[in-house]
Order: C-alpha cells, then sequence, then structure tokens
C-alpha cells in the first residue's frame, strides 16, 4: 500500500541519520488505531542509553487508501514540551518541531532544552538500552518522536554524552550509528641527539634515554568531542603525573591550539591554569582550562574552536639523581578530564580518558681498578668525556682517593672515552678506552620496554641483568718493572750491562794515566 507522508525534522546530535518524515493532519477521525511497536538500534557504543517519547503516534488512512501519521504530545513530556519550546499548545508544539530543520542549531538546542528538563523533572525514561560493547538495541517500543539520551557509560573511563532526536514513524526497525565524540589524549617524549639513535632525534615517541641533567621534553595532544558544539562551555583538563626521577620545569609549558589544516596557534596563558600545588594523587601538575570553547592567542586574538581543533601542551622536566637506571626507567603518565555531559552545561559532570604513559631510560658505566694480579688498587682518579659534534666532553670526573670502583650515573646512548687521570704511585697510566652505549627500546607502545643494552667493544665491558649497568676493569701495571720480552731478552741486557760497566772501567784507567804522565 502506497504511504503518503509529509516532513517533521528528525537529526541526531551526536550523528546524522537519514529519518522517516510524517505527517500532522487535524482530522483525528482519519486516524483509527495506534502505530506499531519499532526497533532502535544504536550502533558501535559501550553505553547506556535513555528512550523518551516526546510525541506519540497514530497511524490513519488518507481517501487514496495511503497511510498518514498524526503525532500527538505526549502528556508525560507536556510542561517539559512548552518549557522547551515556549509554546502553550499541543498543536504549536507540534507545529514548532515540524518546522524545526535537519541538523540546525535550533534543533541541537532544543534537544538540549529538553533533556535538561527531563532532568529537572525527574522522568523517567521510556526505555533503557545497555550496549554490549558493538551496538545498544531498544526492542519492541512504540513508534514515535523520541529524544535518546546518553545516561551512563559501561566502560571503566565516562564517555561524552550524546543526545539525539529521531522520529520513528512507519519503520518498525531503525538502525544508526552512534558517534559519542569521546575525547583522546596523547602522551609524547622527544627523542635527543645523541650519536647512536640519531634516526629518531627530534620525533616524539613513547620511550626516550637521556643523561641526568638533561631537560627532557614532552608533549601532550588532546582531542576534543564531535558534540563539541552541544555544550555551553567545555572543561578540559590535564592531570600528569611524573615519577620521583623527574622534575617539572613550570615555566617552560607552553600551550597550542591545532586546527584541522596544520596551523598552530600559541594559547594565551590567561585562558587556563597551571595548579601545582594542592593536588591529590601523587599528580604534578594540570593546566586547566575552564571552557576550552573560549581561547585566545599569545597576542590576545579570538581562537576559533571546534570538534577538529587539537589542544597541545608542551613541557620540559630535567631528569634527576633520584632517576632510576635500566629497565624500570622513569615513567610520566597523563589523562585527560572532559566534559561530559551538555545538560550540565560545561561545568557539572566530567568524564576522564585512560592513562598514558611515556619512559624516559638512563644507565650508568662502572670501571674497577685492580692490579695486573687482579687485586682492588686505591690511588687512581678518572674522567669520563662524551663525544658530542665530534669533541671530546667531560660528563665527569672521580678524584682519586680510597675508592677503587667508579661509577658515572644516568648515561644516554652515546659514545664515550673513559680516561685514567690520577694514576696510582709506582704504577704506569692505564690506556683510555673509548666506547659506545647503545640502548633498545621500544618507541611505539602503551608500556614501553627497554629491550637491550650493549656496549661496543663488547669483550671489554659487562651488562648486568637489569640493562642498567656497563662494567669494565681497568687495570694497572707497576711502574718499577723493566720489559720482559723472554731469554733473548735477558741475554741482550746483561750484555749492554757488562758492555757499560766495561767501558766506565776503561774510562777511568785512561783517565788515571793521563793524569800520571801529566805529573811528570
Amino acid at each position: 500500500m502506497k504511504k503518503t507522508i509529509t516532513r517533521i525534522a528528525g537529526v541526531v546530535i551526536a550523528f546524522v541519520v537519514g529519518l522517516a518524515a510524517m505527517m500532522v493532519s487535524g482530522n483525528a477521525s482519519q486516524y483509527a488505531f495506534a502505530a506499531e511497536t519499532t526497533t532502535i538500534t544504536v550502533k558501535g557504543t559501550g553505553s547506556q542509553y535513555s528512550a523518551y517519547r516526546l510525541l506519540n503516534v497514530s497511524i490513519g488512512t488518507a481517501a487514496d487508501g495511503s497511510n498518514t501519521y498524526a503525532y500527538t504530545v505526549n502528556s508525560k513530556y507536556e510542561d517539559v514540551l512548552k518549557t522547551a519550546t515556549g509554546k502553550t499548545s499541543d498543536a504549536d508544539i507540534v507545529s514548532y518541531l515540524n518546522g524545526l530543520s535537519s541538523d540546525s542549531t535550533q534543533l541541537e538546542a532544543f534537544s538540549q532544552a529538553v533533556n535538561s528538563a527531563i532532568a529537572k523533572a525527574g522522568l523517567a525514561a521510556d526505555a533503557t538500552a545497555t550496549g554490549d560493547g558493538t551496538s545498544a538495541t531498544f526492542s519492541g517500543v512504540d513508534q514515535g518522536y523520541y529524544l535518546i539520551a546518553q545516561s551512563d557509560s559501561t566502560s571503566s573511563t565516562a564517555k561524552s554524552k550524546s543526545l539525539m532526536i529521531l522520529q520513528t514513524a512507519g519503520k518498525t526497525a531503525l538502525t544508526v550509528n552512534a558517534k559519542e565524540g569521546t575525547p583522546t589524549v596523547v602522551k609524547k617524549v622527544k627523542e635527543n641527539t645523541d650519536g647512536v639513535n640519531d634516526s629518531q632525534a627530534g620525533k616524539y615517541q613513547d620511550a626516550a634515554d637521556y643523561n641526568i641533567g638533561d631537560d627532557v621534553p614532552f608533549q601532550l595532544t588532546g582531542t576534543l568531542p564531535a558534540t563539541l558544539a552541544s555544550y555551553k562551555t567545555y572543561k578540559y583538563v590535564f592531570h600528569d603525573t611524573q615519577s620521583a626521577g623527574l622534575t617539572f620545569n613550570p615555566g617552560s609549558v607552553k600551550v597550542y591550539a591545532v586546527a584541522a589544516d596544520g596551523t598552530r596557534t600559541e594559547v594565551n596563558s590567561s585562558a587556563y591554569t597551571l595548579v601545582t600545588s594542592g593536588l591529590s594523587d601523587g599528580e604534578t601538575f594540570q593546566v586547566k582550562f575552564d571552557d576550552v570553547k573560549t581561547l585566545t592567542s599569545a597576542a590576545g586574538a579570538a581562537i576559533s574552536v571546534d570538534s577538529a581543533t587539537k589542544i597541545v601542551v608542551e613541557y620540559t622536566a630535567k631528569l634527576n639523581d633520584n632517576a632510576k637506571l635500566g629497565k624500570p626507567g622513569n615513567p610520566n603518565e597523563v589523562y585527560l578530564e572532559f566534559s561530559n555531559n551538555p545538560n550540565a552545561g560545561g561545568e557539572g559532570e566530567t568524564g576522564h580518558t585512560p592513562k598514558d604513559k611515556v619512559i624516559v631510560f638512563t644507565f650508568q658505566a662502572v670501571a674497577k681498578k685492580v692490579d695486573e694480579k687482579g687485586n682492588a688498587l686505591k690511588g687512581a682518579g678518572f674522567t669520563l668525556y662524551r663525544q658530542v659534534n665530534g669533541d671530546w666532553v667531560k660528563v665527569a670526573t672521580i678524584e682519586a682517593g680510597e675508592t677503587t670502583t667508579f661509577t658515572f650515573k644516568g648515561l644516554d646512548s652515546g659514545k664515550y672515552k673513559l680516561s685514567e687521570t690520577t694514576v696510582p704511585n709506582g704504577y704506569t697510566k692505564a690506556s683510555d678506552i673509548e666506547f659506545t652505549l647503545s640502548a633498545t627500546y621500544e618507541t611505539t607502545s602503551d608500556d614501553p620496554k627497554l629491550t637491550a643494552l650493549t656496549v661496543d667493544p663488547s669483550d671489554a665491558f659487562t651488562v648486568d641483568s637489569t640493562l642498567s649497568t656497563a662494567t669494565t676493569t681497568v687495570i694497572n701495571k707497576s711502574g718499577f718493572e723493566l720489559p720482559k720480552t723472554g731469554g733473548a731478552g735477558l741475554v741482550l741486557l746483561y750484555v749492554v750491562g757488562i758492555g757499560l760497566i766495561a767501558g766506565a772501567v776503561i774510562a777511568l784507567v785512561a783517565r788515571r794515566r793521563h793524569e800520571s804522565a801529566s805529573d811528570k
């Protein structure tokens, strides 16, 4: 049977779907029976949704035998709809809804107003559906004009809540694709130039290695929800937690708004708050936006922010003496807190993302000082140098004293030279040792691992199981021993010695004869 229909607007605020049209008629006698039931499936969601049937629908038959649909206000929501539309009669309310344009700002505002009024009135949903990770389904609900609202999240972290308007007249089943638009956050650490991992230098990744004392650059990148326009204001907070081996540099913080085309604009510091005190759960700092929709540039100009805009925070932290060596590394985590309920206006309910982690690794070199018999030898001093742009730059010096084990803590991958700068009395200076320290770690991982620490030349060093320490043994030989070259060498020494003695005797005898001759 042919169906004759006229349209009343329908839109999904969190996502767009094609909607059936409907007809509003003033002749109730045409509508002899109630509409059938329908099934609404929201795909791609793990959240709980609530359905509110704002308008009821009845099916009628036109003179030509086609189906027509009449909508009437559901008495349960009459006051809510009067508040949201500003209309006083049912006919005016239906007429108002019929005049809304699909995807219009007006329809968006209407859905927010209705949702807010429903929450304020404490009205129960007509149906609820909980997602199984792939979809959420309302089965056997009466056809009508619905507000579908995300009411809860079954995930471990809250999602950005979405609203949608659906009209289901004449549809026994309707499937829509969810686009909740939950924000995300990614943390990265910048790799440095160390002469070994230079192919990664300058890249932001999930792990890097540095020297103790270095300022390590970090980057946080947050996205905004597809539903950003649904919020009057939008709270947005980066929560950053650093391990004891990292010291935050507050003065290094820079914030940027990055548009969809890649245009990067520095955000005026007045647009956010850097919080470093009074924090809980071991947090190091927060970058807090009370309303990320109202940003200004460093020059004071307004920045256009939409759902495609990314918020980027960059800062440095110093790798300090508390840094852990080798495999444990020095983790640094962030999570993002955000408004997740348009009904709350942006300043009320918030959700948060999962944490994202990066790790900074560092290592140490150890030199053990012994004599040629393998006994620990005191009185030596060492200096470690690092090759930078072809030059040897001093890393540290350990002066001579009672120690026989020399530890150079907090090293990056790189090329090094170990030089004995103080030699124990009675011993000859050991040769300089040049070596390359190379660390291998995962650069793209939710939990990056250190997988190897190698030293070249490998026969001069040993590496421990925690991949934290490269150890070498430096041997001093006594300075009083003559070089030994075997039996032939000894014979040669004896011959030379005897020759020298004989020469001296001959010279002495000759001198005395000369003196005697002179006396005569």
